[in-house]
Parts: C-alpha cells; sequence; structure tokens
C-alpha cells in the first residue's frame, strides 16, 4: 500500500534493526555493523562502493580568475615525492582495514575502484608496508635528526611540524587519526592535527576548498560516478584536484582518456592503466580504503 521512509539517527539505528522496526537501512553506518551482525531476525547484503579514502597533500593553490590548478611543488612541505612515497610506507593499511574497520574496508592500491570492473589495474606496485623503507628514503632525501629529539628537520635544516587536517565524525575518527599520527612519528616525522583537533566535515571541507595555508596534509574522500573518467578530481581545471596537482604526462594520459580514439574501449582501459601507474609514481594522494556498503533486510 506504501513505503514509509523515516530518519534515524545513528545510535538508535542497532535498535531498530534488533526490533524489525525498519526492514531495511538506506545508508547503514558501518561503525555499527559488529554490534548487529549476528542478529538472528537479519540478513545482510553488501555492494562494493563507487568511492574511495585517501590521504592529500598540498602542492598548490586554485587560481580562481583562471579556473586551473597552479601546482607549484617547491613552495609547499609535501612537494617531495619522496616524502609522500615515505609517508605511505610507515602505514599499515591492512590492519587498519580489519581492526578499524572490521573487513569492511580494505586497502585501496589506485584512486580507480574496483567496482568499475575492467578500468581498475589490479597489478599495481604500490609502496607497501615497511617502517624501515620509509626510514630509509628519509635518510637518503635528507630529512635527518639534527638536534637529537628524534623528529626530523627538512634537508635544509629547517623544523617540519606537518600539519594533518581531518574529519570528525564515527566511533573511529579519533583512534584513526591518532594511529596515522603515530605512525609517522615513529619514522621521525612530526605531524600534528590542525588546530589539535578533527574538524566537523563543513569546515573541512571548506579549509581544504580554499587552500588554507595551515593544511599540509589532508584525509578525505570521493564518490566517483558511473564512467570511470578521473579528469574531474585530477585534472589541471578540475577545482575537486584539492591537492592542487598536475604533470604534462598526467594531462596527456586525461585528454587521451576523452579524446576520438578513446571511443575503443581498449584503448581507454589501457590510457587509465598507464594514468594510475603514473598516481603511484608521483603520489599526489595516497589510496586509503575502498568499503562495502551493508544494508540489512
Amino acid at each position: 500500500d506504501g513505503v514509509e521512509i523515516n530518519f534515524i539517527s545513528a545510535s538508535a539505528i542497532i535498535h531498530a534493526v534488533e526490533t524489525g522496526e525498519v526492514d531495511t537501512v538506506i545508508g547503514f553506518p558501518t561503525d555499527h555493523y559488529p554490534d548487529v551482525r549476528d542478529i538472528e531476525n537479519v540478513e545482510w547484503l553488501g555492494a562494493i562502493d563507487h568511492g574511495y579514502s585517501y590521504l592529500g597533500f598540498k602542492m598548490g593553490e586554485w587560481d580562481t580568475e583562471n579556473e586551473r590548478v597552479i601546482y607549484e611543488p617547491d613552495d609547499y612541505k609535501m612537494g617531495d615525492v619522496n616524502l609522500r612515497k615515505a609517508m605511505w610506507h610507515a602505514l599499515d593499511l591492512d590492519t587498519v582495514g580489519e581492526k578499524f574497520y572490521h573487513g569492511l574496508r580494505w586497502k585501496a592500491p589506485s584512486v580507480i575502484t574496483p567496482s568499475h570492473a575492467g578500468w581498475h589495474h589490479e597489478n599495481l606496485d604500490v609502496p607497501e608496508y615497511d617502517p624501515d623503507e620509509a626510514i630509509r628514503i628519509l635518510d637518503e632525501a635528507g630529512y635527518e635528526d639534527i638536534d637529537g629529539d628524534g623528529l626530523r628537520e627538512t634537508p635544509e635544516g629547517e623544523p617540519l611540524e606537518i600539519n594533518y587536517a581531518a574529519m570528525s565524525g564515527g566511533d573511529v575518527a579519533e583512534p584513526l587519526n591518532n594511529y596515522y599520527i603515530q605512525q609517522w612519528r615513529a619514522v621521525g616525522l612530526n605531524v600534528t592535527l590542525l588546530h589539535n583537533r578533527l574538524h566537523e566535515p563543513t569546515s573541512f571541507y571548506a579549509m581544504v576548498q580554499y587552500d588554507e595555508p595551515d593544511v599540509d596534509i589532508f584525509s578525505a574522500g570521493f564518490g566517483l560516478g558511473q564512467d570511470v573518467d578521473p579528469s574531474g578530481t585530477y585534472g589541471v581545471d578540475a577545482y575537486h584536484n584539492f591537492s592542487r596537482y598536475e604533470s604534462e604526462e598526467n594531462t596527456r594520459l586525461l585528454d587521451s582518456g576523452n579524446s576520438q580514439e578513446a571511443l575503443d574501449v581498449d584503448y581507454r582501459m589501457s590510457v587509465y592503466k598507464e594514468w594510475q601507474e603514473l598516481m603511484i609514481e608521483d603520489i599526489p594522494v595516497i589510496p586509503l580504503f575502498y568499503s562495502t556498503n551493508v544494508r540489512p533486510l
């Protein structure tokens, strides 16, 4: 006879599912899944989400007048790819997915998700969890602990404090971001939460979008559409390219993916697989996690 839709707070969802008050939940918060997954009167469905989470490195700003990225890595703390690669090696993302997300999120090697079957590059050579390798890379790149306080300075001998912007929300936000900071500190990098706290999403995205100068790195997420084309998030004229990254090769590949030749699907697939390899080489972002959406029935 009809469908009734109710908005329920996250704290009340578990009770609503357990008592049968609702028949299904759209947008079920995965943080609560472990608490209700064994309820007898519920069947769980899952699907790979079209989005991914990532860690972004600020390396430029947005040119409002010309509507394009101004990529100036030499002027930013995170402009050295060796520093970015070392930070990737310092994170045990497999364990994070298992312990923090109960297997509903898992390590993402690429910014093209496996939900785009055929386009996702399954054999990327990504930096694996290896703190010793992170230390080696930092040492060779000149990031040394000059004053003996256990924290590294820049190759020029200046203090290196990396400001990390992250969002509040959910039960795991605080311990997860504390873990990241702990891991980076273990390899000698002084990373601190921006303003010493997590930020609610509106203020967080305002700082990231408007290139707040104090933001050096940030963690966020992108939801992808049906078209695999990544130029809307990594193109030189993409406002949502929040790292403000560009390169001639990046532009060439993104243009090729939308060219006349790209009407040939095999050609387009090869272009985007090459582009995914470029993202691992240049590391404008660290892909963090893919996720599974769950729905109780």
